[in-house]
C-alpha cells in the first residue's frame, strides 16, 4: 500500500468541496493529475455515488475508475489498466479531534495484478512515483483549502 497524509488548516467540507471540484483541479495543482471527470456529465464529484465512474487522465495514461464510496468523510474508487494493474485508492477527509477546522487528509492507494509488485512497494519506481505524486497534491491541496478557508473567514 501507498499512502501519504497531510495536516490541512480547513475544515474537512472546505477541502473535500475543492478536492472534488474537478473542473478547477488545473488551478490549484499542476502535476501528474491532468483532469478528472465523472463519465456521467450530469454529476458532479460531489454528488458521485457507489456504481458511477469517473475518467482520470494522468499525465503518461488514462484511467477509468468505479465510484465505490463517496461519503463528507473518504472517496474511494477501483481502476483497473489494461487488465495489468488495479488500484483500489482511498482519500480520507478527518477532522482533528481537537479542532474540528483542521482536516487529517490522506491518500491511500493499493494495488493488485501482475504490475502490482512494482507499485505496493514505496521504494520502487512504481512506487515511490505514486507516493511523490500523492505528496505533490496534498502540499498543492493544502494551499488552496487554506487559501479559501482564510478568505471565507474574513
Amino acid at each position: 500500500m501507498i499512502s501519504s497524509s497531510i495536516t490541512i488548516n480547513a475544515p474537512p467540507a472546505v477541502v473535500r468541496e475543492i478536492f472534488l471540484d474537478f473542473p478547477n483541479l488545473s488551478a490549484w495543482h499542476q502535476g501528474i493529475i491532468l483532469s478528472c471527470r465523472p463519465l456521467d456529465d450530469s454529476k458532479t464529484g460531489m454528488t458521485l455515488k457507489q456504481g458511477d465512474k469517473t475518467e482520470t487522465r494522468l499525465s503518461s495514461m488514462t484511467v477509468v475508475q468505479d465510484i465505490i464510496e463517496n461519503t463528507p468523510e473518504v472517496l474511494t474508487t477501483n481502476g483497473p489498466w489494461m487488465g495489468l494493474l488495479t488500484g483500489l485508492k482511498s482519500c480520507l477527509f478527518t477532522s482533528d479531534p481537537s479542532n474540528p477546522n483542521i482536516t487529517h487528509f490522506e491518500q491511500r492507494e493499493t494495488f493488485t495484478g501482475i504490475l502490482s509488485f512494482m507499485m505496493n512497494n514505496p521504494d520502487r519506481f512504481g512506487g515511490y512515483r505514486t507516493k511523490e505524486a500523492f505528496a505533490k497534491i496534498n502540499e498543492d491541496l493544502k494551499i488552496k483549502a487554506e487559501q479559501v478557508w482564510q478568505e471565507r473567514s474574513v
